[in-house]
């Protein structure tokens, strides 16, 4: 009886210990909320950039992983002509967790409108990149960088050569 008795304390603390890195996991944020300023970059040769607003919301399910919705608006005058381009895509973001930051890769998928004097058309985009999130607080970090490679179907034809980079805050 006494044998059995060890063996299950033995057991249980072997448990307890194994458990810990569990307990770990669980602290991390289940929700952020971004919100800062984007520079779309277009063009095949010489490039164009469009700036403006980037947000996004990300629900995280394990510390590692979560799906983020993005949008973005950017704006530009070309010959008195204002044009505008605006994103709209999905998908998961992995990521790695520090005490000082948190550095993610995703993978989006969704749509794009483009527009200006009078002309609008939309298409499907995709967009693969990932960032930098320095914490500056229990429920505060500073997005310091953003970089996202963009591929775009709009008008019948492929794009393969945008981009777009971000920066701003992260509310958790």
């Amino acid at each position: 009886m006494q044998k059995l008795l060890a063996r299950a304390v033995v057991l249980a603390g072997l448990a307890g210990i194994v458990s810990i890195p569990a307990f770990a996991q669980s602290d991390y944020p289940k929700a952020e909320v971004f919100g800062g300023f984007s520079i779309f970059s277009v063009g095949d040769g010489e490039r164009d950039q469009l700036y403006g607003f980037q947000a996004s919301v990300a629900g995280n399910f394990h510390k590692s992983v979560g799906l983020v919705a993005d949008f973005g608006g950017q704006y530009r005058t070309f010959d008195s002509t204002k044009v505008h381009a605006y994103e709209y895509i999905f998908g998961p973001r992995f990521s790695m967790r520090s005490d000082k930051a948190t550095v993610f890769a995703e993978a989006l998928f969704g749509g794009v409108t483009v527009g200006g004097g009078g002309f609008s058309d939309s298409g499907f985009l995709m967009g693969f990149g990932g960032g930098v999130d320095v914490n500056a607080g229990k429920r505060l970090a500073v997005r310091v960088v953003q970089f996202d490679w963009l591929a775009d179907h709009v008008g019948g034809e492929w794009s393969w050569s945008e981009f777009r980079v971000g920066f701003g805050i992260v509310f958790r």
